[in-house]
């Protein structure tokens, strides 16, 4: 049985046009049209893949908080040394130090925001809600410059879609007041 792509109605193989509603063009041997099935797995198969990778996001903001507490480590224990002894450094390394130190908690505030904020939009990706909300949290992640671009970039695209608004509206559904 072939459908019809104007009405969606069934036909015999061997039809030229549509019973229902007599359109000539309801098949197209080349390129068939694409079915609402295969645009809403389409779209559940990039959720889904998007919802991954904003907890990847969320652990490599982990990787990265990590990354900058050792960082802290070790240059604290080469100022130390430096310390000791006679510094080459044009800056006293007490004061370097101290500096490097607030670089160290504006990077870490920033990676603990990020983490938050790829992890809430994983679950809203996951349980489709919020779309907003994953689409300025796409927004900052184009500033986390090369994977976070590709992420922020991929998420706007995907959930600009007039097929994902419609997603999210089928999934948001208001609650009746029950007051009494």
């Amino acid at each position: 049985m072939k459908k019809c792509a104007h009405c969606g109605a069934e036909n015999a193989e061997d039809a030229v046009k549509c019973q229902a509603c007599g359109t000539a063009a309801f098949f197209d041997p080349i390129a068939p049209p694409i079915t609402t099935s295969a645009t809403e797995r389409r779209d559940r198969d990039h959720l889904n893949l998007l919802s991954i990778f904003h907890f990847l996001g969320a652990a490599m903001c982990i990787c990265g908080i990590g990354a900058v507490i050792l960082h802290h480590r070790l240059m604290k224990m080469v100022f130390t040394k430096a310390m000791t002894g006679k510094h080459p450094f044009p800056v006293p390394p007490e004061d370097l130090m101290r500096l490097m130190n607030w670089g160290y908690r504006v990077a870490g505030v920033f990676l603990i925001i990020g983490f938050i904020l790829n992890l809430l939009s994983g679950f809203c990706l996951w349980q489709r809600k919020h779309r907003i909300f994953s689409l300025v949290v796409a927004g900052i992640n184009c500033v986390q410059v090369p994977i976070g671009t590709l992420l922020g970039v991929f998420t706007i695209i995907v959930l600009s879609r007039t097929s994902v608004r419609e997603v999210y509206n089928k999934s948001y559904s208001p609650r009746p007041d029950n007051h009494v």
